[in-house]
């Protein structure tokens, strides 16, 4: 099953029409109808049965269960698009270390930086001399050197 079937299903139950499920989702009504035709062929029955009356859609047996776990999947699936938008919305930093710094000071760091701040890292792990190079370069916004010379 599609999940775009799944989120015009959805919005059909809501909306109790097919016109403003399209308008909702900027498609064609015909869209609409082929999805949901879609569902009903995948599911091997009928899901909707159409009513005269304006505004008016009922739901046959197999409609309630179609909905009552697709609910849960377009529910769960908006949830996961606010978190994803959430995290976009973090500063991103691309911070560059050597591998030794990195696998075993950095870690315990890193966890707190990324769950409690607006901070996004993005971590390259790599020699000292191509992480400068990066860092020139614009690649990185900061880096962590190990070395015991001055570096130019």
């Amino acid at each position: 099953m599609r999940l775009q079937s799944l989120q015009y299903f959805e919005k059909l139950i809501e909306l109790k029409n097919y016109s403003n499920v399209a308008e909702a989702f900027h498609v064609y009504k015909s869209t609409i109808s082929r999805e949901i035709k879609r569902l009903e062929n995948e599911a091997g029955c009928r899901l909707v049965v159409h009513n005269p009356k304006p505004n008016e859609l009922i739901l046959t047996s197999a409609g309630e269960k179609m909905h009552k776990y697709s609910k849960i999947i377009v529910d769960q699936l908006s949830i996961l698009n606010n978190e994803t938008k959430e995290c976009q919305k973090r500063l991103k930093i691309n911070l560059g270390m050597p591998p030794m710094i990195n696998n075993t000071y950095f870690p315990k760091v890193a966890v707190h930086l990324n769950d409690k701040t607006l901070i996004n890292l993005n971590i390259v792990d790599d020699n000292s001399v191509e992480l400068i190079k990066m860092l020139k370069r614009g690649d990185l916004n900061i880096t962590i050197l190990a070395s015991i010379e001055p570096i130019n």
